[in-house]
């Protein structure tokens, strides 16, 4: 592999936390994205290719799907707080 996108896993999920909690907030669903993606990004690393971006970049973009793949699983109550219409 020419270029490992997590030779420096410290600082790339530093990094990650970081952009995941500004997106959804800190705490334990942002926690879980991170893991959810550092697994994602471990199963594919032989895919990342740095011509099309820096690491950070790539798991940027694991992350989104991540995020994307949580929030499609949440009602409208647990993203807004709203009270669910009795059925």
């Amino acid at each position: 592999m020419a270029s490992d996108p997590l030779a420096h896993p410290e600082e790339a999920i530093r990094r990650l936390y970081r952009y995941v909690a500004y997106r959804i907030g800190p705490g334990p669903d942002a926690e879980d994205v991170v893991s959810t993606t550092i697994e994602r990004a471990l199963e594919y690393r032989s895919s990342y290719d740095p011509r099309r971006g820096t690491p950070a970049a790539w798991l940027a973009g694991i992350a989104n799907r991540c995020i994307a793949d949580q929030m499609s699983g949440r009602t409208r109550q647990d993203l807004y707080g709203l009270d669910a219409p009795e059925g």
